[in-house]
């Protein structure tokens, strides 16, 4: 036998020889695991810089201000839905801003991030009334 393996015994597992790894190696649980929404890898890093988690992107989903424009969907918290969420009882101050911004064909979460300045958020910017009547049918709210 070589110098590097003097000592081992092929029934040193039976001896109690344990190969697993120490609990600092071990890879940390996927955080995205337990989300309904698919996320792009561009989304989970831009929530990593910017300090947004999932389930701050779930609540604005839920609670936010949705806008179709520039052929995504976007969500996002204003003062409007912090006010409307505190009659309720909920308190989203610390979503204030946040927008969330989806692709129209698979829901999937495409990028986040923050400002409060929400009157960049306009409707339909790029597609006239033919792509709305294309996309959602022929009678549209505000032909």
């Amino acid at each position: 036998m070589d110098g590097m393996h003097e000592g081992y015994q092929t029934d040193d597992w039976q001896n109690g020889w344990d190969d697993s790894a120490p609990e600092s190696a071990r890879p940390e649980p996927d955080p995205w695991e337990g989300s309904f929404l698919p996320l792009t890898h561009h989304a989970r890093k831009r929530m990593q810089q910017r300090r947004i988690d999932l389930g701050m992107v779930e609540l604005v989903i839920q609670f936010g201000r949705e806008v179709c424009t520039r052929g995504a969907l976007v969500f996002a918290i204003g003062r409007n839905e912090i006010a409307t969420a505190a009659k309720r009882g909920d308190n989203l101050q610390h979503l204030d801003g946040v927008h969330v911004v989806t692709s129209h064909d698979d829901g999937s979460v495409l990028t986040v991030y923050r400002n409060r300045d929400l009157g960049n958020l306009k409707t339909n910017l790029g597609f006239g009334k033919r792509w709305r009547q294309k996309k959602w049918g022929k009678f549209v709210v505000g032909k």
